[in-house]
């Protein structure tokens, strides 16, 4: 009989010493990995201003997406009106063209999209119009684009923008063979 209480005794005993290492706290994990992450243990306040932070860093990227896309469309109609004047592409308007292909680029990318392959039937179409026309035709598209970029939040992603800036990049690729 004495053999039985002692194991009973030791039973609770262990029992007991277990339920003082568990903590009341309904937020700390069970299982090691779960749980509160690091930036969590952070105070508030802390927390409140890296969120303002975020806030502030994604609303300057998109100004700055925006701007990239008003300066890409002043230098398409630059370079347009140049081109009405003299029929011809100078060395300027091809460092223009270089710098409105990077804009594009960027705008693009910043949007998640990629390189847009072009197809044989665009190709032809677009290979038989003088760079008179394409120039019109990239002017065309970089102003959509930025009513595209204009449309959008920061919050969205705009796949129509995207597409429009491969359209812009396709044409200029082909104001660029005409030259």
């Amino acid at each position: 009989m004495m053999k039985k209480h002692l194991k009973s005794f030791i039973a609770l005993f262990f029992l007991a010493a277990g339920s003082f290492g568990q903590n009341s706290d309904p937020n700390y994990p069970v299982l090691p990995g779960e749980g509160p992450t690091p930036s969590d243990s952070r105070p508030k306040s802390i927390q409140e201003n890296l969120e303002k932070f975020r806030i502030e860093r994604e609303n300057k990227e998109f100004r700055e997406m925006i701007r990239r896309g008003e300066e890409a469309l002043k230098t398409a109609d630059d370079i347009a009106a140049r081109l009405s004047r003299s029929n011809t592409l100078t060395d300027r308007d091809k460092r223009d063209l270089a710098q409105l292909e990077k804009n594009l680029k960027r705008i693009r990318s910043d949007l998640g999209g990629s390189d847009d392959k072009l197809d044989n039937e665009e190709r032809d179409v677009l290979e038989t119009r003088s760079a008179g026309d394409l120039i019109k035709k990239l002017r065309d598209r970089t102003s959509d684009l930025l009513g595209e970029l204009k449309r959008t939040t920061r919050f969205t992603i705009s796949a129509g923008a995207i597409e429009t800036a491969n359209a812009a990049l396709r044409v200029l690729r082909f104001v660029r063979l005409t030259n």
